[in-house]
């Protein structure tokens, strides 16, 4: 008789019982950032909204989540008619931002079939007093911003501008998400995505003050991809401070 070794059996319905209970938690994620972007379209309408899309993962996140309310692969309570050709996609690039992000955004363009596409190289602040002074009837911007962002812990779902900024609303329909609910999304749903992630950066930001996460490096000196990083308190650990 085959002896059953109880520990390792007791793991795996442990494991199989986290993982339910992580497929439940992001779908309950997603569920709620629908209801974010529904409750955007209901206030501001597609003619007063637009989205920040800085070719990062959280922004492709919010953009695949809009492409799929289009196309209808989402279930959604308000039925809403979402048109990415008539949404301001907004873009704010330096000098100092990396080729791969550039390239990765004119991907997404294509991809998404983004037509309405307004880009500005200056800082974020400038950027956004540049569209508006184009696009004044632009009331509030989704964005991509997670509790684990720098600034995080200071915006809610829906947040005003503070008052030496451009006055907008931010909309932040992933607020909640972690940074394995992230790559489960993309991975999950095969989502296309900036090419630096495969080679181990996992927070993106100028080239100056980002490197490759340490936390990924292995013996032979080369990087994991990002999204094997389970530590996500180390999200940022490839960013340096100025």
């Amino acid at each position: 008789m085959e002896k059953i070794n109880l520990n390792q059996n007791q793991n795996q319905n442990l494991n199989q019982n986290q993982n339910l209970n992580q497929n439940l938690n992001q779908n309950q994620k997603i569920q709620k950032s629908i209801q974010i972007i529904e409750e955007a379209f209901e206030k501001y309408g597609e003619d007063h909204l637009g989205i920040s899309f800085n070719g990062g993962k959280d922004s492709t996140v919010v953009l695949e989540l809009l492409y799929e309310m289009q196309m209808k692969k989402i279930k959604t309570k308000k039925n809403l008619n979402i048109n990415l050709n008539k949404l301001v996609v907004f873009l704010s690039t330096t000098k100092d931002d990396f080729q791969e992000v550039s390239e990765f955004v004119e991907e997404a363009k294509t991809y998404y079939g983004i037509e309405n596409f307004i880009h500005f190289n200056s800082n974020l602040k400038d950027g956004l007093k540049k569209l508006l002074e184009i696009h004044p009837q632009i009331e509030a911007m989704l964005t991509g911003y997670r509790k684990n962002d720098k600034e995080g812990n200071q915006v809610a779902y829906f947040q005003k501008a503070d008052v030496d900024w451009p006055q907008i609303v931010r909309v932040s329909p992933i607020l909640d998400w972690e940074y394995q609910d992230v790559w489960s999304f993309l991975i999950g749903n095969n989502v296309p995505y900036c090419k630096l992630y495969d080679l181990g950066y996992t927070s993106i930001g100028t080239k100056s003050n980002t490197i490759q996460n340490p936390k990924l490096k292995n013996l032979n000196g080369l990087y994991s991809p990002a999204w094997i990083l389970k530590d996500s308190i180390s999200e940022r650990a490839g960013r340096l401070k100025n």
